[in-house]
């Protein structure tokens, strides 16, 4: 079985990159929370699971953030990062350019989606989590997740669909 400090360290980096984004791209703030996220999850080791550490840890940074607006009153901010620090793969300039363009698109869409749908994609198709780890992150049940989830993609496929009529 691995260490706790091993886990930790597993998981950091999406850790950060979820808080990140959470934190509309604030380094200093995302570093903050996911300082305080693993305070919190050594203090509830007895509730740690080794076979859903990584959900865990997820809900754990998601109700950290959102203690931390609580106590702050601030606006739940939008997501970007996770388009910002993607790793795009490179062949040509041209394709880069075509690369970020269509980043550009999607980051754009992403900021339209409500809050709880943006979340609900940002959890599944950019962190690679489970149905159920999802939606016990968000603190609700499979379905309401795989609803959020559904509307989520389909208004962002709406979206970038009109923008692609109107080019």
């Amino acid at each position: 079985m691995e260490s706790i400090e091993e886990v930790f360290k597993l998981h950091m980096n999406d850790i950060y990159r979820y808080l990140l984004s959470m934190a509309n791209n604030d380094s200093h703030l995302a570093e903050d929370i996911l300082q305080e996220t693993f305070i919190r999850a050594f203090v509830a080791l007895d509730h740690y699971d080794s076979q859903r550490v990584k959900p865990w840890l997820f809900k754990i940074a998601r109700n950290t953030f959102i203690d931390y607006l609580r106590k702050h009153s601030r606006v739940i901010p939008t997501e970007t990062a996770f388009f910002e620090i993607a790793n795009i793969e490179e062949e040509t300039p041209e394709q880069a350019v075509l690369e970020q363009e269509n980043l550009s698109k999607i980051l754009e869409v992403i900021h339209m989606l409500p809050y709880k749908q943006r979340e609900a994609v940002l959890l599944r198709d950019f962190h690679a989590l489970s149905y159920q780890e999802g939606a016990e992150i968000m603190n609700v049940k499979m379905n309401s997740f795989k609803t959020l989830l559904f509307r989520g993609r389909k208004n962002a496929r709406d979206q970038l669909e009109r923008g692609n009529e109107n080019d």
